[in-house]
């Protein structure tokens, strides 16, 4: 018997001692509604140990844990299965009692008692594994759960799952990496099922295996967010967690007249000066001109080979957002949160909050190797080097940057298209 049919064979004799209860009237909290949004919905989950890894937190402090949730999260889910997975109802109540996010009761739902006993103790979600219920089960269940004002998550393997249930009235599909019945990850499944699930009208949830920001990013471009329960249980790191929400912000940089930086102020998260030599190179006077007319986008002179005195003097002159230096130097007058190291990828990551990691020739346009990244895998960087909007996809999945940046992949001999500009950031809009 493999450890589902354990589970849902327990499940199955547990329903048979839950007694009917009251259910109060309340609203539910939506976690579609927060779908809309550009971010990556993280569903943060309390979950004290599982059939696999056994009880590895048993004295989880659940307030602390939450407190981090509500910071981040767009909604958390609670494991109530007691017998495999050490949950209960209990902890759900004392979830809702803690947060105002939406929550999902987790569990091996077989009947329409479960989700009352949920729902009475304050979830707003459901998980239905398709897995584990018929066609008509699914719809008797989701139906119920409507009744109720709660949502749906639908839960699928396989393409086979997903196509039995598609004409159902649900918006949340989650695609388990996990094996349920031998509890192997694959990330493949995602990769193979979610363009067709989206295609459907349905918005994709990862969940299972999910242990780092790596394999985040990896699979940031095929959902609209996960579902992480261990990984944030036993190595919480609300940087790393604010990371994984994000989407890949762009920087366009070498700017060089009024009328670009006008078409793409607002539209670029970053846009750069450059103030050193360069084939793009601004005077203090031509870049003074530009700034004044960038009211939205954050701004970044660019320098190398500078003075500190230089450096500074433009900070202040051109009131820049960020700095972004190619050499390791003291600046007294620029705070270390607002600088960017440039640096290549074969370099070791320097002590700045903010890195920029480019080709061993940085400028030249040329890719390089992105294996050699995983160094990097712990810091915040804009990924540099060679991109184009044929290559920014294939890229940023391969890599762990929260930003890129773009220079000569948006021109056209020599000169910046606003087309090839707004079609690029178009592109990583999507990732």
């Amino acid at each position: 018997m493999s450890i589902l049919e354990r589970i849902v064979a327990h499940k199955q004799e547990e329903i048979k001692s839950l007694l009917p209860i009251q259910l109060p009237k309340r609203t539910c909290h939506s976690l579609i509604e927060r779908m809309t949004s550009r971010e990556i919905n993280l569903i943060a989950e309390i979950k004290r140990g599982s059939p696999s890894k056994g009880l590895f937190s048993e004295h989880l402090n659940i307030p602390n844990q939450v407190s981090l949730y509500n910071q981040h999260a767009s909604c958390i889910s609670v494991l109530t299965d007691s017998n495999f997975f050490y949950g209960s109802f209990d902890i759900l109540k004392e979830v809702r009692h803690l947060t105002d996010l939406p929550i999902l009761c987790k569990d091996f739902i077989l009947s329409k008692i479960q989700i009352d006993y949920g729902y009475a103790a304050g979830a707003d979600l459901v998980l239905l594994i398709a897995r584990i219920l018929d066609y008509c089960q699914l719809k008797e269940l989701l139906d119920y759960a409507h009744s109720l004002g709660m949502e749906v998550l639908i839960e699928v393997e396989s393409l086979e799952d997903f196509q039995k249930i598609e004409d159902l009235d649900f918006k949340l599909c989650g695609i388990n990496h996990r094996n349920l019945s031998d509890f192997t990850i694959d990330f493949q499944k995602t990769f193979d099922l979610s363009p067709y699930i989206q295609s459907k009208g349905k918005y994709v949830i990862c969940e299972s295996g999910i242990k780092n920001r790596h394999d985040a990013l990896s699979l940031r471009g095929y959902a609209h967010g996960f579902l992480m329960g261990e990984t944030l249980i036993r190595n919480m790191n609300i940087e790393h967690f604010r990371m994984l929400k994000e989407k890949v912000k762009v920087k366009i940089c070498g700017i060089q007249t009024v009328s670009d930086a006008v078409s793409i102020d607002g539209k670029a998260d970053y846009i750069g000066l450059v103030l050193c030599e360069s084939k793009r190179k601004l005077t203090l006077s031509e870049a003074k001109e530009i700034r004044k007319n960038i009211l939205k986008s954050k701004v970044v002179g660019v320098f190398k080979g500078s003075t500190v005195e230089f450096i500074e003097t433009a900070f202040k002159a051109l009131n820049l957002d960020f700095v972004q230096i190619h050499e390791e130097i003291e600046l007294k007058h620029v705070p270390k949160e607002m600088t960017i190291y440039a640096q290549t990828y074969k370099d070791e990551p320097g002590d700045y909050p903010l890195l920029l990691i480019d080709n061993i020739h940085p400028g030249s346009g040329e890719p390089y190797p992105l294996v050699n990244l995983e160094a990097f895998a712990n810091t915040n960087y804009i990924l540099a080097g060679g991109l184009h909007a044929n290559n920014v996809t294939e890229r940023v999945y391969a890599s762990h940057c929260f930003a890129v940046d773009v220079s000569s992949g948006v021109e056209i001999d020599g000169i910046k298209s606003v087309d090839l500009i707004h079609n690029f950031m178009d592109i990583v809009g999507g990732l």
